[in-house]
């Protein structure tokens, strides 16, 4: 009896734990490993800008080259699988922990504009109410959600006007 009274103390008190973080991963180093992931994307994206005058329209096209490794399109807090895709195929729902906005010769960009579109982002808050993002001029962060609902906006409305 007092084994299942202990077994129950414990789920009941890690159920607690997960819903008074908001059913969030707090661990700091998932999110910054996943700050990493992005960062390591936006700089293969950027290269890939820089060589061939574009972005690919896909992210699965980063890989195998020159994104070598699938796991970067997971972020540790995540239960995706990102080990089942053809290359340059187009990445579905459960192998991205991330949302690719094609935004053309990014590295053409006015700095200041630059700083306000988002190239990626997680597809849903894995690490609190926020998001980690990364904007086409190459910041990667976390933003709560305001901010990132306001960048959000920003983006969708500049893609819907700038790339018919």
């Amino acid at each position: 009896m007092r084994r299942k009274v202990l077994c129950l103390g414990m789920a009941l008190g890690m159920t607690a734990a997960i819903f008074s973080c908001g059913g969030y991963d707090t661990s700091k180093d998932n999110r910054d490993r996943c700050q990493t992931n992005m960062t390591v994307m936006w700089q293969k994206l950027r290269a890939w800008s820089s060589e061939k005058g574009g972005t690919p329209s896909q992210l699965g096209s980063l890989y195998p080259h020159p994104l070598g490794d699938r796991t970067m399109f997971r972020c540790p807090s995540s239960s995706d699988d990102p080990t089942k895709f053809e290359e340059g195929a187009v990445l579905q729902p459960h192998q991205c922990s991330y949302i690719y906005y094609h935004l053309g010769c990014f590295t053409d960009l006015d700095p200041e504009l630059a700083g306000k579109l988002l190239i990626l982002f997680e597809k849903k808050s894995f690490h609190g109410p926020g998001r980690n993002v990364a904007f086409a001029d190459g910041k990667v962060t976390y933003v709560e959600k305001a901010e990132f609902d306001t960048a959000l906006a920003f983006t969708e409305d500049w893609i819907k006007k700038n790339m018919k």
